[in-house]
Order: structure tokens, then sequence, then C-alpha cells
């Protein structure tokens, strides 16, 4: 059985009761999570970077959003890549779908690959984000170094794999 324990715009708790544990289980459930990796026709990946309160840093990452009611996911990544950057893809591909964190989280995050990204001249932006070009080649340099997030390096790793991205 399950309970609402707590809700906010972003997340939601609840308790669950499962025979394979003695106390209740507490659960945190985002809406449906989109990461994606954009493009330029040169073969640059658009990175963003923006301060994240629970690391308490300014990080270098992939845009990525939480899908809104009403939205499939891939009107949800269109969204989220013009939002943060003012990009807009000539083509998408749907490359993942899957969960981040299984002990707590019950959130599906879907990745989607978005290619021929093109900045809009006029685009003004209404986040405290910056928007960084990187190689595709050299992008997977950066985790460690700039980037910290395992979620980067994975979807790099299953573009270059899947899609034969880092020969071009």
């Amino acid at each position: 059985m399950s309970e609402l324990v707590f809700q906010t715009e972003w997340f939601q708790v609840r308790k669950e009761d499962s025979p394979y544990y003695k106390d209740p289980y507490y659960i945190i459930d985002f809406p449906v999570g989109i990461i994606i990796l954009a493009l330029t026709p040169d073969n640059k990946v658009i990175l963003v970077q923006q301060y994240r309160p629970p690391v308490h840093s300014i990080t270098l990452e992939l845009p990525a959003g939480m899908q809104d009611k009403g939205e499939t996911p891939l009107e949800t990544a269109i969204r989220e890549l013009y939002e943060e950057t003012g990009y807009r893809c000539t083509d998408w591909k749907h490359l993942a779908s899957g969960t981040l964190y299984q002990s707590r989280i019950g959130t599906e995050e879907q990745v989607y690959v978005g290619t021929g990204a093109v900045l809009d001249p006029n685009f003004v932006s209404k986040e405290p984000i910056t928007t960084v070009l990187v190689n595709f080649v050299k992008a997977k340099d950066l985790f460690g170094v700039s980037v910290t997030n395992f979620v980067y390096y994975a979807v790099l790793s299953l573009a270059e794999d899947r899609l034969n991205l880092g020969e071009n």
C-alpha cells in the first residue's frame, strides 16, 4: 500500500509498505525526466553551466528537464533545449529510457539526441544558464575534471556506441 506523505509542484514523497521491509519505505517521485544530447552541425555538444543548490556549485551538464503534463517526451526535449540554450535541432532520435537512482527515486528518465542544432539569433534567456559548446570527441574527457555528473558520461558513451557519433 502507498500513502502520499508530502507533495510540491516538483516532486512528491510517498510511504510504501512492503513485505520486504520491516519499516515503511519512503520513495520520491518526480515527473518523467528528459536528458538532451544536442549537437551542432559541426559536431559540437551543447552543454549548460548553472548553479545547482544540492551540490553548492556551478555545474557543467547536458540540458535536461521534467516533462510537463500534456507533453510527450520529445516535446519536452525540444522545449527544454530551447528554454535553456536557445538552440533548435533539425532531427531528433530517442536514445534510451531508464532510471537513475532506483533505491529511493521512482522516476523514469528518457534520453534524446538532437542533431543539426542552430542558435535562434533572437533568443533571450530567462534562466541563469550559460551555454558551452564542446567538440564531441573531447566531451568525454571533461568527466571528472569539469563535469562530475555520471549521467553525462553515460549518455555520451551510449550515443557514441549506438549512433557512431564519436567518429565524426
